[in-house]
């Protein structure tokens, strides 16, 4: 029996049960958040990554002024992901507001 990375079980599950888009979803969040949390810390609790889809990327914001901050970083922000390796392109950040509100 040959042994396989966690990574590739994953995917294998992923892609039985059709889940594939939610799980490259999800990587994509978790991934951008800590690239947030790393490059902008005094964000952390103001920018959240809520969802992936079609290469857009929602980011929650907390309240106007961290709306403002996130739209003002945006190209920045935007640099830093094309360093990064993700299972999809990031083509374009959309700002959400908190609160359950989009």
């Amino acid at each position: 029996m040959a042994f396989q990375k966690a990574g590739e079980l994953l995917s294998i599950a992923a892609s039985k049960y059709k889940l594939s888009a939610q799980v490259s979803s999800s990587i994509v969040c978790e991934r951008a958040r800590k690239i947030l949390i790393k490059k902008f810390p005094d964000f952390k609790n103001l920018w959240n990554p809520i969802k992936f889809e079609s290469g857009k990327l929602s980011i929650k914001t907390s309240d106007s002024s961290a709306r403002s901050a996130l739209f003002m970083r945006t190209h920045e922000i935007m640099e830093e992901f094309e360093k990064t390796e993700f299972p999809e392109k990031i083509t374009e950040i959309v700002i959400a507001r908190g609160g359950g509100k989009q």
